[in-house]
């Protein structure tokens, strides 16, 4: 009841038949509630805390500026959404979507990344929740997102099918960024100072260049149809590498970790002084064999194949130690030239060999596709070993500590589950078959790029940054 000592908002100049009025009499409502200081009323729904504005069914933002019909408010209550998400600055709003950790944004079929900066509905949010694309992924900090439809950082353009690089000048249809993300192109990459393109292929390390099928040289000298470019990006080859200062080009191989030579077909030392058929130049340039490759002492020789990080032997077809101790028909030759494999790779001490496939960091035990752990303790038929080598998934890759793994997914921060298509985390804990590679390279999907040690490689893709190893056709 009213009182003149105790004054009630509930006793002032206006009444609702069911529902409330506020303090200064201002509005009443039919069903609903009053906000704090009573300056209006919704009929089905709540006031914000201010009391500025309300909606029939839904939400008011903090400063009443919009209501939404059927959603939720995020943490400041900037804006909402009829069935989506709301940015920090409620610039846009989506369908059917979460709140996250901080409510900068929201999203209803997804996951939250670890930070709670953003989330997707088969898709995700940058990390500043300006828009948000269909179907991909984050990366490590949510800046960017991948396989179908991404926005960049500050939401300048999205892609139908591809990525947006760092400052979000260009967008890419098919394909990936490079390195400082200073442009891309529909099917095709640009090199860093974005003088020419070329067609369907991955940038380098440093972003000089891009791969597989055409690249161009930090300068933009010249390009290639389908090949590599070296480090410093002064030169390509139609079919094959570069070596490290850009004298000549190769088709189909690859160049030695210092640029001295390239192989397979045609290879001139780093003086010219003699180029082979089809194979190696050994690690001063000295000579080559017309189909095989001379180890660093000249001592053996085999056929048709690659040469090691110091040339002291090669694989592919036939391999043969730094001693001359054994050979294989197709595969590799340890550092030290103990064994080899019949179609695969070595370990680093050359203790066991796989066929189709990688050695892990100790070279204890290898897989027939896919890659052992670092403790190579069991391996994959088709995928990844997780960190501390437990088990394996068939079609997939496996967590860091074990615990579960996806066919078709993505791990979360500390990859607690992975997937067969989309991306690789900042720490390379995980890849997919298809998708891309970290800033710093740590691991490659089947088709992409190969790690900063040269661990994996993929079928198609391209030069580490110190050309420890490549990936035209096989492993390295």
């Amino acid at each position: 009841m009213c009182s003149i000592n105790r004054p009630s908002f509930r006793c002032l100049a206006c009444t609702a038949t069911i529902g409330i009025v506020g303090t200064f009499g201002l509005c009443t409502a039919t069903i609903g509630l009053v906000d704090a200081v009573g300056l209006c009323t919704a009929t089905i729904g709540i006031v914000d805390a201010v009391g500025l504005c309300t909606a029939p069914i839904g939400l008011v933002d903090a400063v009443g500026l919009c209501t939404a019909t059927i959603g939720l408010v995020d943490a400041v209550g900037l804006c909402t959404a009829t069935i989506g998400l709301v940015d920090a600055v409620g610039l846009c709003t989506a369908t059917i979507g979460i709140v996250d950790a901080v409510g900068l944004c929201t999203a209803t079929i997804g996951l939250v990344d670890a930070v709670g900066l953003c989330t997707a509905t088969i898709g995700i949010v940058d990390a500043v929740g300006l828009c948000t694309p269909t179907i991909g992924l984050a990366d490590a900090v949510g800046l960017l997102t991948a396989t179908i439809g991404i926005v960049d950082a500050v939401g300048l353009c999205t892609p139908t099918i591809g990525l947006v690089d760092a400052v979000g000048l260009r967008t890419a249809a098919l394909g990936l960024v490079d390195a400082v993300g200073l442009c891309t192109a529909t099917i095709v990459l640009v090199n860093a100072v974005g003088l020419r393109t070329e067609a369907l292929g991955l940038a380098d390390a440093v972003g000089l260049c891009t791969a597989t099928i055409g690249i161009v040289g930090a300068v933009g000298l010249c390009t290639a149809t389908i090949g590599l470019v070296d480090a410093v990006g002064l030169c390509t080859a139609t079919i094959g590498l570069v070596d490290a200062v850009g004298l000549r080009t190769t088709a189909l191989g690859l160049v030695d970790a210092v640029g001295l030579c390239t192989a397979t077909i045609g290879i001139v030392g780093a003086v010219g002084l003699c180029t082979a058929t089809i194979g190696q130049m050994d690690a001063v340039g000295l000579c080559t064999e017309t189909i095989g490759l001379v180890d660093a002492v000249e001592l053996r020789t085999e056929a048709l194949g690659l040469a090691d990080a110091v040339g002291l032997c090669t694989a592919t077809i036939g391999i043969v130690g730094a001693v001359g101790l054994c050979t294989a028909t197709i595969g590799l030759v340890d550092a030290v030239g103990l064994c080899t494999a019949t179609i695969g790779l070595v370990d680093a001490v050359g203790l066991r060999t796989t066929a189709l496939g990688l050695v892990d960091a100790v070279g204890l035990c290898t897989a027939t596709i896919g890659i052992v752990g670092a403790v190579g303790l069991c391996t994959a038929t088709i995928g990844q070993m997780d960190a501390v080598g437990l088990c394996t998934e068939t079609i997939g890759l496996v967590d860091a500590v074990e615990l579960c793994a996806a066919t078709i997914g993505l791990a979360d921060a500390v990859g607690l589950c992975t997937p067969t298509i989309g991306l690789v985390d900042a720490a390379g804990l995980w890849t997919a078959t298809i998708g891309l590679v970290d800033a710093v390279g740590l691991c490659a999907p089947t088709i992409g790029l190969v790690d900063a040690v040269g661990l994996l490689t993929a079928t198609i893709g391209i030069v580490d940054a110190v050309g420890l190893c490549t990936a035209t056709t096989g492993f390295t």
